[in-house]
């Protein structure tokens, strides 16, 4: 799928060179910080958490530190103008 430069998610995500210094793994999400429960997409800002409710995910891509996450749809349409390093 080719992304057009004015796609609405590209205002939300960082530069392509910043995502370059990581690599990326496919996760289940879970609390890092006791007080934190979820994260959202760089992108498109898809809820990803492990509560149980309607339009959450549950999995992602994700950093090392699991400090950045990206939904399976955005890291699906983004792979290769991002050249994202997958573990």
């Amino acid at each position: 799928m080719t992304i057009e430069n004015d796609d609405w998610r590209l205002e939300f995500g960082k530069e392509p060179s910043f995502y370059s210094k990581y690599s990326w793994s496919w996760r289940k999400w879970t609390r890092t910080r006791p007080h934190w429960d979820h994260d959202h997409c760089e992108f498109c800002s898809q809820k990803i958490s492990d509560l149980d409710a309607e339009n959450i995910q549950h999995e992602g891509w994700t950093d090392d530190e699991e400090t950045y996450w990206v939904c399976k749809s955005c890291f699906e349409d983004f792979k290769e103008m991002y050249q994202w390093n997958l573990k």
